[in-house]
């Protein structure tokens, strides 16, 4: 019931902000692309977006994202992770992306990064990252491919690249479906996986717009069930469902 009643109001509040153009839809931790993996694309200048999903896993695990379009081509936002496991737990950051003007025709360039301050139960996961990806519009199909270098300053000091992929597919001009992976870091990841070799990050899922500036999103994803008490679970899929809110300035 804490869940649901959590989820109706995060929900409640996005959609009372007014109606826009539908805009780009927000990663969780707050850029522009897909659940975890940027796309090389950003807000349109003066426009800002808002959302929040609800992820079912064993205790509550919500997402908080904001994001704002400078100029054209520059985006900057934040995050906030609500994490209600056992322990004190918390999450929250910041993001930059930058698209370069258009040197090919359809290749989208960017370049981006994160900062982040995470404490989940006993594990301190502070850190920052920067990334590049480039984007590639086919008809209905947008391949993006990447690489994030990615450091860890907690706990387990360490860092290392990762390399990154996704699809995304148009259906309909409201209407569309996308999966992305992530490759795994014996580094980096063997702050949950002790014993076992962690599998890549992936999520699978679709994004529906119901109403100029709304748009709902819901899908699948590995690496978010903080709340497990076997480590390997994290590995398992959870599904996720939000809501997203943008809205123009420069009407």
């Amino acid at each position: 019931m804490k869940k649901l009643l959590a989820l109706g109001i995060a929900a409640a509040a996005l959609a009372a902000a007014g109606t826009a153009q539908a805009a780009v839809g927000l990663g969780l931790r707050g850029e522009s692309g897909l659940a975890r993996t940027p796309m090389a694309v950003a807000l349109p200048p003066m426009t800002l977006a808002v959302a929040a999903d609800f992820v079912a896993s064993d205790d509550l695990f919500m997402p908080f994202r904001a994001q704002f379009g400078v100029i054209q081509g520059l985006e900057l936002g934040g995050h906030y992770w609500y994490l209600d496991v056992p322990g004190d737990s918390s999450g929250y950051g910041l993001n930059v992306k930058y698209v370069f003007p258009e040197y090919v025709e359809k290749l989208g360039l960017a370049v981006g990064g994160h900062y982040k301050k995470q404490e989940i139960g006993d594990i301190n996961n502070d850190g920052h990252d920067v990334y590049f990806v480039a984007s590639y519009p086919s008809g209905f199909l947008v391949p993006s491919l990447g690489f994030i270098y990615e450091s860890i300053t907690g706990d387990n000091d360490e860092s290392d690249f990762r390399l990154f992929g996704s699809l995304v597919a148009n259906i309909l001009p409201t209407f569309s479906l996308g999966a992305e992976i992530m490759s795994s870091s014996d580094k980096l990841d063997d702050r949950y996986f002790e014993d076992e070799d962690p599998d890549p990050a992936m999520w699978f899922g679709a994004r529906f717009v119901p109403m100029p500036g709304l748009t709902v999103q819901a899908g699948m994803l590995n690496y978010a069930d903080f709340g497990n008490t076997d480590p390997g679970a994290m590995n398992d899929f959870v599904f996720h469902i939000g809501v997203q809110y943008d809205y123009s300035f420069a009407r």
